[in-house]
């Protein structure tokens, strides 16, 4: 259960500083003020993401058995056939599904059953309305 509270602490986090760049939370594009005090226009956007793969298991909100970037678990890692892309509208979408079938479950059941169909058990992930698909963000093997 501390693993869980931690991740949920760190999506909660983490929405803190994605909230800006959601396109429900402002209009775009966003007016700053540069160094020199002038005015400009400005789009904020996420192009990437670095991070170890733990961390970026973490942050797709995926178990740590599943590929990051395609539809596959870790016992068919390795089989010469290829897999469906993985999204992250089809995370989305699968926390949703978890949260209609079982709204009334607590915390520890929904990660539970979460845990099931290959997620991590965080229901409200910090990217979700960002304009990018974090599959398509998040940097495999970039450190190594």
């Amino acid at each position: 259960m501390p693993g869980l509270l931690q991740s949920i602490l760190f999506h909660q986090c983490m929405w803190i500083v994605l909230g800006p760049l959601c396109t429900t939370s402002m209009p775009w594009p966003h007016i700053v003020i540069d160094p020199l005090g002038n005015f400009c226009q400005c789009l904020f956007f996420l192009v990437s993401w670095i991070a170890d793969l733990k961390e970026q298991w973490l942050i797709a909100g995926l178990a740590q058995s599943v590929c990051l970037k395609c539809i596959t678990v870790t016992t068919d890692f390795g089989k010469p056939h290829t897999c469906e892309k993985r999204l992250g509208q089809s995370i989305l979408e699968s926390l949703k599904q978890i949260q209609c079938w079982y709204p009334m479950a607590d915390t520890w059941q929904f990660f539970l059953k979460s845990k099931e169909v290959g997620l991590s058990g965080v229901e409200d992930l910090c990217w979700e309305g960002l304009v990018v698909d974090i599959c398509d963000v998040l940097c495999v093997d970039v450190l190594h």
